[in-house]
Parts: C-alpha cells; sequence; structure tokens
C-alpha cells in the first residue's frame, strides 16, 4: 500500500520524521479563562464568621501570652507580641511579668467582641 510511506522514502533519502496525521474532525473547544472580575468579586468577599470559644482563648492567652493573642486576631497577637518584645529590650525582662497578664486579661473581652 503506497500511502503507509513517505515522499522522502519514495526519493530513497531514508524514512520522514513522525508526522502525526490529520483525522478530518474538529479540535475540540476549550474553554477561555474565566473573567478578571470573577478574581475580584472572590478577593473582596467577606469569609465567615467563626465563633470563637473563651476557654481556648484563655489557655492560648495563658500558654503563649501574647502571642496566644493571635487565636483571636492574627494582626493583634502579632501586634501585642511586637510590643511586648520592644518593652522587654527597652525596659526589662522583668516586663515580661507586667505584660503576660495583660494579654491574658484581654484574651476574655476580645472573645466576646467576636
Amino acid at each position: 500500500m503506497r500511502s503507509t510511506r513517505s515522499a522522502p522514502d519514495y526519493a530513497g533519502i531514508g524514512p520522514a520524521p513522525h508526522t502525526p496525521k490529520a483525522f478530518g474532525v474538529n479540535p475540540r473547544v476549550v474553554a477561555p479563562h474565566p473573567p478578571m472580575a470573577f478574581e475580584v468579586e472572590l478577593a473582596t468577599r467577606a469569609r465567615p464568621l467563626v465563633r470563637k470559644s473563651p476557654k481556648a482563648a484563655l489557655a492560648w492567652a495563658l500558654v503563649l501570652g501574647p502571642l496566644g493573642l493571635c487565636y483571636l486576631s492574627v494582626f493583634g497577637g502579632v501586634v501585642a507580641t511586637m510590643v511586648t518584645v520592644a518593652a522587654i529590650l527597652v525596659g526589662s525582662p522583668a516586663m515580661l511579668a507586667v505584660l503576660w497578664p495583660v494579654a491574658v486579661a484581654l484574651s476574655l473581652p476580645a472573645v466576646r467582641r467576636l
């Protein structure tokens, strides 16, 4: 059957490199990228509110001090930790004895506001 041979093979040059065959069917349609407005809408949508446990907030604050406030608010916990580190560096390590109970005391009213 002559259709299985390639043209260069007829000329005596050798077989042609593999080329895909066309079967005469239309390619499948690829869906376009979703509109950019959809991504902006997802980014601006508010997260669902999650109820925080007062017992867990108190436990985290007792164990980790100012860093334990990250259970309630990541930003608030990081700020409280930075303030504590700055107070220890500027003042003395005895400041930790003052700021640790303050973090524990702030954890309970913060749960009620959430």
